[in-house]
């Protein structure tokens, strides 16, 4: 049989020795006091500034505060709260209801779409009239979620008050206490 030739290449070497030598060169670039970062300037990194939040909004899907304060009051227009019932008792906008969003059934089949109606029906709602919802801010998941929910239940007209109740404060709106 013939013998190899013993190669040169860090991969001829033991396992050991290889190890050996990679911790000599760990220790010998740690040891250097050119490359210790003690001794080197601070890397300067440019600071993004902070992301802002721009309102886009969604002519579509929103309802500008200035609008609900000129038509509240409107017959055929519902103001849905879908905040817990705690927070509607603290302050609401005038003539609003409550309809928080974890007391809604979520449809899974068509089937569920009758009780999710007449969970709505219990509320006064008829699917006929224009429904604005609002929460504790103008893009929260719960007012997303009634908002799929309405429609999935067949509501004709249905939005959210951009801005929320902050936005409805800012806008001038005042909040009744229940």
């Amino acid at each position: 049989m013939k013998r190899r030739p013993r190669s040169l290449k860090f991969g001829g070497l033991p396992r050991v020795a290889r190890a050996a030598l990679a911790a000599l060169a760990l220790l010998t670039v740690a040891a250097s006091p050119t490359l210790r970062a003690a001794d080197r300037p601070p890397v300067r990194r440019r600071r993004m500034p902070p992301p802002q939040l721009v309102d886009i909004g969604y002519p579509d899907i929103t309802t500008s505060p200035s609008w609900l304060g000129d038509n509240l009051g409107t017959p055929n227009l519902i103001v849905v709260d879908v905040r817990d019932r705690s927070s509607f008792v603290v302050g609401h906008v005038p003539t609003a209801i409550s309809i928080p969003a974890d007391s809604l059934p979520s449809p899974r089949e068509p089937s569920d779409l009758e009780a999710l109606a007449l969970a709505l029906g219990e509320h006064g709602l008829t699917g006929t009239e224009t429904v604005i919802c609002y929460g504790s801010a103008s893009y929260a998941p719960e007012v997303a979620r009634v908002l799929w929910l309405l429609e999935s239940a067949g509501a004709e007209s249905v939005s959210i008050l951009d801005g929320g109740v902050p936005g409805w404060i800012a806008a001038g709106g005042t909040l009744s206490a229940a």
